[in-house]
């Protein structure tokens, strides 16, 4: 990390992420277009905008690793990680986890999830494949995914070494 000032890596979907997705907003389109009554489409549209909102809120695309922070970049917002407040880092490997309330595919996997070896833990999730877990000294955990996770995971176990 001494020559590079800022390292960046995208979050891949995997295969049943994406049909999940492309699956769900077809329905959604279908539904809309083949309902008789005229409340049913306002409330569905309704429920879809809701949905559609919070996947874009939450919809992981990037990963920003500098000196300072730790970025994930959403569809609609980004998330900062100071890297003042991270404690540990390193890959994680996925084990029985169950999702408390968020995304078990749509747009991504996101939201609360909980494991037997973690504990709860906030997902940005593209693939499980990917994933590597943050820990922060107020005993908050995030599981985040991107392309090549052991460079991001380095870079990072470089960054809080040097506190």
């Amino acid at each position: 990390m001494d020559n590079i000032s800022k390292i960046m890596r995208r979050v891949a979907w995997s295969n049943y992420v994406t049909v999940i997705t492309v699956v769900c907003c077809l329905v959604f389109v279908i539904a809309s277009c083949v309902a008789d009554d005229m409340h049913i489409p306002i409330i569905l549209f309704a429920c879809i905008g809701i949905v559609m909102l919070s996947a874009l809120y939450y919809s992981p695309m990037s990963v920003t690793v500098d000196r300072r922070n730790i970025t994930i970049r959403r569809m609609l917002t980004s998330k900062r990680i100071p890297m003042a407040d991270v404690v540990g880092v390193r890959l994680f490997q996925r084990s029985l986890d169950v999702r408390i309330c968020g995304s078990g595919g749509f747009f991504g996997y996101y939201g609360w999830f909980r494991n037997r070896d973690h504990g709860k833990y906030f997902a940005y999730i593209g693939k499980w494949k990917d994933t590597f877990l943050i820990e922060l000294k107020s005993g908050r955990k995030y599981v985040v995914s991107c392309n090549q996770p052991e460079v991001i995971v380095k870079c990072i176990m470089d960054c809080i070494s040097r506190k």
